[in-house]
């Protein structure tokens, strides 16, 4: 007993204090001059990453655990931290906090089922990819529908996954190569913190199956192979990724698990199984219980493939072209286009391929997102490849070894899959599930080539937190909203009667998905969202100048009086999405009560395919007090 309380209390301390933090971090609202370094990738900061995880994890024992967990979630929450304080603006994201376009969508979805509604067509991406907005919607229930505090916990998430992944690359490949691969997994994510998109849960999902086939490859015990299928399987439909993995793991699941035959069938059939299985389950049923009839969910697979066939034009030249989005006429058109011109497909893998490896964007490393080519970061971005191919050379040559096949044949797979993914239609986020595999291999690279400098991490207990953690983002994805639609209800909508040229709305307002527009005669009561400074807001709009809709938010700022509260929402009298601009009277949160109804003005916007704005001329608020 008494050696099991100290080893309890340590074990809460772990955990504890990198959370706490986490928390603090968020919580002092520091100035965005200095969280911004943070925030944007410089050659600087991934060497001072290196050395900080290096150092982190030298410590023995559990003070390498604090110190490296504490190091991940200070570094993960800096990010949030510079979104919520700058005010920036961009074709994701308005105000460091609301979800835009994409975003947007999935949001919306989340709040559909959080009061019971199937998702609709009208929240496309989010009906289309629905585990993440299913996702959202259970931890909308934990914050009780607070948006800032549920973009906090999802990031949390996605630091916390990261660093096991790279604890459990130190415990079997070393000290500085966990360095590099932690550095890796950073840089690659750090543009996505703060966002509500896929690409964040499907990369959560791909550090926990990595770690979980890892151990399985090691063990050879098949219900962790199971278990790591399953995990990646969620992780690539959450965010489409590089599904050509699959096949290649079937193979080296009946050669990796071959005993003394040449090859297993029974191993690969059963592997076969679970990828059929967990497809089925996660792409097919889940979405038919959760999505209204007649969606489609990948439907934009087929605006990808069109764009290929075309010579790699990208995928929105499949709706330029064809002024549609219903996928079945782009597949037709697809098909008819590469049997008059089959080889501008070929054109079209070929750019892909180019674009994956190529430095600064859309390419796979993240070097070189500032303005113009360094030396040092060409010389980064050319190491980077050397080691890939290294590291695939180390492998080939222990190939023989379970582990090594595994990431060889996990590779080969993302590898084929590139072609399906084209960098031109979204740069590297596509690949956001399946990063672990592919920084293994830099990793091994250096693994091996500084072999004599390598300081195995000792520790045995972690394995579990793994597994566990899976087993609840699991649930959290595809049990408990189901749950949540099933027991939820729509708020009843009274008769609402509006003047002629205004519209009667009826939205939901909760905590944290709203900001208010400061102006600078009230400095000292902004600065960190909610309350943006309305002069951070126009000056960290980083697409102001093609933006209409950003454009209108500014000048309506300027022109009123007081605070305006801009708030995204299902509006419920007439089903849509919208944007409303109200006053912070108008649109106040009330945990008890949050509908509010009344009357709105749309606001016309010159540029299409732009979310509607509703100026609110008066709400329920404003009728009682009259």
């Amino acid at each position: 007993m008494t050696t099991k309380k100290p080893n309890q209390i340590k074990s809460i301390v772990n955990w504890v204090i990198p959370v706490l933090f986490y928390i603090l971090i968020l919580t002092i609202k520091m100035p965005f001059s200095v969280t911004s370094y943070f925030r944007y990738y410089s050659a600087s900061l991934f060497f001072l990453l290196l050395i900080l995880y290096y150092f982190a994890f030298r410590l023995p024992g559990n003070l390498g655990w604090l110190a490296g967990y504490s190091l991940t979630m200070i570094l993960f929450a800096l990010p949030l931290s510079y979104m919520w304080s700058s005010g920036f603006s961009d074709n994701g994201i308005l105000g460091g906090l609301l979800p835009y376009k994409d975003g947007y969508y999935y949001y919306n979805g989340a709040r559909l089922l959080s009061i019971g509604h199937l998702l609709p067509d009208y929240v496309v991406q989010a009906a289309d990819r629905p585990l993440f907005p299913s996702f959202l919607s259970s931890i909308f229930f934990l914050t009780k529908q607070n948006f800032q505090w549920t973009l906090a916990i999802l990031v949390g998430i996605v630091g916390s996954t990261s660093f096991f992944s790279a604890w459990f690359v130190g415990k079997k490949l070393g000290v500085l190569a966990t360095s590099l691969f932690a550095t890796f997994q950073f840089i690659y994510i750090q543009p996505l913190i703060g966002y509500s998109l896929t690409e964040l849960l499907g990369f959560a999902f791909g550090c926990l199956s990595f770690v979980i086939l890892w151990k399985a490859s090691e063990t050879h015990k098949i219900r962790i192979l199971i278990l790591g299928i399953f995990t990646l399987m969620v992780g690539v439909s959450a965010r489409a990724g590089a599904f050509f993995i699959f096949p290649i793991l079937v193979l080296w699941a009946g050669w990796a698990f071959r005993g003394q035959n040449k090859f297993s069938f029974r191993l690969a059939g059963i592997t076969l199984l679970t990828v059929i299985a967990a497809f089925l389950l996660a792409n097919t049923i889940y979405p038919r219980l959760v999505v209204e009839p007649g969606n489609q969910t990948f439907g934009s697979f087929s605006y990808m493939l069109y764009g290929q066939v075309e010579g790699g034009s990208g995928w929105h030249s499949a709706i330029k072209d064809l002024q549609t989005r219903d996928p079945e006429v782009v597949l037709r058109a697809t098909a008819q286009n590469f049997l008059a011109h089959p080889t501008s497909l070929l054109i079209g893998i070929a750019k892909s391929y180019r674009d994956f490896f190529t430095l600064g964007e859309p390419g796979i490393f993240s070097f070189d997102r500032s303005r113009g080519s360094s030396a040092l970061n060409i010389l980064l971005w050319l190491t980077s490849l050397v080691s890939i191919i290294w590291g695939g050379v180390v492998l080939i040559k222990e190939r023989a070894l379970s582990t090594s096949s595994l990431w060889l044949a996990c590779f080969i797979g993302i590898f084929l899959s590139i072609p399906f993914l084209p960098p031109v239609d979204g740069g590297k986020r596509f690949y956001a599930s399946t990063m672990p595999f592919f920084f293994i291999l830099p990793t091994i690279a250096i693994s091996a080539i500084f072999s004599k400098m390598q300081h195995l991490i000792k520790d045995n207990n972690s394995d579990r937190h793994v597994q566990n953690t899976t087993v609840v983002l699991i649930i959290l994805t595809m049990i408990t909203p189901l749950f949540i639609l099933n027991m939820s209800t729509s708020p009843t909508i009274p008769e609402i009667t509006c003047p002629i040229n205004q519209e009667p709305f009826a939205v939901e307002v909760h905590s944290g998905i709203y900001i208010d527009l400061v102006k600078n005669n009230k400095m000292n009561s902004c600065g960190y969202a909610p309350e943006i400074c309305l002069t951070d807001f126009e000056a960290n709009g980083i697409e102001k100048n093609i933006d209409d809709f950003y454009s209108e938010l500014v000048a309506q700022a300027h022109s009123s009086d007081s605070t305006i509260r801009v708030f995204p929402a299902n509006e419920m009298v007439n089903d849509r999405l919208v944007f409303f601009l109200g006053t912070t009277n108008q649109l106040q949160s009330n945990r008890n009560s949050p509908l509010v109804t009344g009357c709105a003005t749309e606001i016309e916007i010159q540029t299409q395919n732009r979310p509607h704005i509703f100026k609110i001329e008066s709400s329920s608020r404003d009728f009682t007090t009259q």
